[in-house]
């Protein structure tokens, strides 16, 4: 199994890409830097992101991920299919060398976020393919305790591993009918319903369905969270078993990312 290794190209210079990038007539850019540890309402609101192409990946820049503006990239292969805790350790040995690895739910639906809030169809139509052909997973791992919280743990296995407690268990369905609703939360870092739905509309031209598991089980049984789609619903699900082998969207960050305030660039 092979890794790609980040070239050594001046695309990392972004203040040099923004200032030779070309303009809209009467269009003007506003550029305002964003502290990864304080980032206000307004930025968050006034955000533009932007997409720029390369031969193996597009660099993806106002990804919002736990409240961090930041550069991605995306790799334009799969992650070979691999069990939960293959993909972990492959993952976790990949972005040491500088690779590509798999996102936790949460950077998956920024991803997915920055890319609708950028317009990119091209970015767009190559996640809707991979969606619906592939089950793609992500670095985060549910714990459904019988009596106790359900822990949601992202970055699975990884140096920068998190978790969060919460009310995973309920009904499946579309995420906008069923309730309650903090489970989206835990695990998309997004509670707006009509936010969610807006990025699935883009991605997939559908809505959004969520599958879990419908009680609480009598034995703590750990499940996977991944995504996938067909032409009627994309789906959240929250009950793949570890030991299942799928692929996944191969992400890497770069840094902090300029605002876009005003404007667009192309």
């Amino acid at each position: 199994m092979t890794y790609m290794i980040r070239p050594k190209i001046e695309y990392y210079d972004l203040d040099k890409i923004i200032a030779e990038a070309p303009m809209k007539k009467g269009k003007n850019i506003l550029e305002k830097k964003v502290k990864e540890e304080d980032l206000g309402e307004e930025s968050k609101t006034l955000q533009k992101s932007r997409i720029i192409n390369f031969d193996k990946f597009w660099t993806i820049e106002g990804v919002n991920y736990n409240n961090k503006i930041g550069v991605y990239e995306l790799s334009k292969e799969l992650i070979p299919s691999a069990t939960h805790d293959e993909l972990a350790a492959l993952s976790k040995e990949s972005k040491e060398k500088g690779g590509f690895y798999c996102p936790d739910s949460r950077l998956f639906y920024s991803i997915l976020s920055a890319v609708q809030d950028s317009g990119n169809t091209d970015v767009r139509d190559f996640i809707q393919e991979k969606l619906r052909k592939n089950w793609l997973n992500t670095l985060t791992r549910i714990k459904y305790f019988p009596k106790a919280e359900n822990e949601v743990i992202h970055n699975y296995k990884m140096s920068d591993e998190y978790s969060v407690k919460g009310d995973i268990v309920g009904k499946d369905g579309w995420i906008k009918d069923v309730s309650p609703k903090s489970y989206l939360e835990l695990l998309l870092g997004e509670k707006d319903v009509g936010k969610i739905n807006n990025v699935f509309q883009f991605i997939n031209k559908t809505d959004c369905y969520v599958w879990r598991l419908n009680s609480k089980p009598n034995k703590l049984d750990e499940r996977v969270a991944g995504f996938d789609a067909d032409s009627d619903r994309a789906f959240l699900n929250c009950d793949r078993y570890s030991s299942l082998r799928n692929s996944s969207l191969g992400v890497r960050a770069v840094g902090t990312s300029k605002v876009l305030l005003a404007g667009e660039m192309k």
